[in-house]
């Protein structure tokens, strides 16, 4: 075996790990990327709590004017 044959031995394998590496994580930013598209972005969400919270300040006005109208039925 000659230091030249040893030398593309050498190199051969290098190759090879860099390519299984390479692909390895290309593979990982393409499942990555599909696994963005679940996520809610920021301006949606903001925009769903708003929606929430205007709910729940007409469900806390309606829960007011019941619990006004049970006191003035107590009252008499």
């Amino acid at each position: 075996m000659t230091l030249e044959m040893a030398f593309q031995i050498a190199m051969a394998l290098v190759s090879a790990f860099a390519g299984i590496l390479f692909r390895h994580m290309f593979n990982e930013i393409k499942e990555l990327r599909k696994s963005q598209a679940n996520y809610q972005l920021r301006e949606d969400a903001r925009e769903s709590e708003s929606r929430f919270m205007e709910i729940l300040k007409e469900i806390k006005q309606q829960l007011q004017i019941i619990d006004n109208k049970l006191d003035r039925k107590a009252d008499k």
